[in-house]
């Protein structure tokens, strides 16, 4: 914590490059302080974990309620895998969905690729008020869509 304040209160303030440099130097000795203390941590797990798996595998009586919750979870899991089946929507609603999926698509392809032809060039620091020569919309927002 401390090479961060001290980093934080150098870079903060007008010093020459010494103390700059000071102050990226206790950073970068606090970041690889953190690294190394993760890297520790994780081995020292992993032995406990090693060490101690056959004890930490077994079944302990407060498992019992985290293990009712999965299995009431996973139910509600199939009932609703169940109920969003493609082939258990009726054909109207599948038709609907498809439809409106594929207008979407043409949409998204005429707002890409085709919005020379569908609008008028209009830029956000323009006036909508000015004539289209200066980049406006002659005076009305409904002049951005070509007719």
């Amino acid at each position: 914590l401390t090479p961060c304040v001290v980093a934080g209160f150098v870079k903060g303030s007008n010093r020459d490059d010494l103390w700059t440099a000071l102050a990226y130097a206790l950073l970068a000795f606090t970041v690889l302080g953190q690294l190394a203390a993760f890297a520790l941590a994780a081995v020292f797990i992993q032995a406990t974990l090693r060490e101690h798996y056959t004890e930490l595998s077994e079944t302990r009586l407060q498992h019992e309620a985290i293990m009712d919750l999965t299995r009431a979870d996973e139910e509600e899991a199939l009932a609703w895998r169940d109920m969003l089946q493609w082939q258990s929507l009726p054909e109207r609603d599948r038709h609907i969905i498809v439809s409106s999926t594929v207008l979407m698509k043409v949409s998204f392809f005429m707002f890409v690729f085709m919005d020379e032809a569908c609008f008028r060039p209009f830029q956000v620091s323009h006036r909508v008020a000015e004539s289209y020569g200066h980049g406006g919309l002659n005076g009305s927002v409904h002049n951005l869509v070509l007719v």
